[in-house]
């Protein structure tokens, strides 16, 4: 028995679906102030568009 492939549909909806925080350039598009804190589990976090406070 073989493994189900994807389409090639399928494949265009799942990258057109894939959410990126850079910039053209691969800066990121967004800072939190989780940027200030000495965690770095914390700080890996700090360009998701989400405001922590």
């Amino acid at each position: 028995m073989s493994a189900p492939t994807v389409s090639a549909t399928r494949q265009r909806q799942v990258v057109t679906m894939k959410i990126t925080h850079f910039n053209a350039d691969g800066m990121p598009k967004y800072t939190n102030r989780l940027i200030n804190e000495t965690s770095p589990y914390l700080r890996q976090h700090a360009h998701n568009p989400v405001d922590w406070y």
